[in-house]
């Protein structure tokens, strides 16, 4: 049987030192409270949670540089790797929406 697993930022980014409010600081609430709507829209899309998994985070990265892309993607499939294959690494989940947004 399959597990999934929601990585934290400091399994990603075990260097940074940052918060997670410090992150969203810059962000006006409204658009926190937009994103994770939209994130959430998807979620709940016809491929459901795990099938949306790809296009969100595809649409989460446009903005993100070259190197940005290749550093996440790299930093994700270490941590794939780390759980193993057993484990299905799931970056965005319904239930964390509610924190985020909180």
């Amino acid at each position: 049987m399959k597990t999934s697993n929601v990585p934290g930022y400091k399994d990603l980014f075990p260097e940074g030192n940052e918060r997670y409010c410090d992150l969203i600081s810059g962000l006006a609430p409204e658009m926190i409270v937009r994103i994770c709507s939209a994130i959430n829209n998807e979620l709940n899309g016809p491929g459901g949670m795990a099938g949306n998994q790809v296009n969100i985070l595809r649409d989460f990265a446009q903005t993100f540089t070259r190197e940005e892309r290749r550093d996440l993607l790299s930093r994700i499939a270490a941590y794939q790797e780390n759980v193993g294959d057993d484990v299905t690494v799931i970056l965005f989940a319904t239930r964390y929406l509610l924190t985020m947004v909180l």
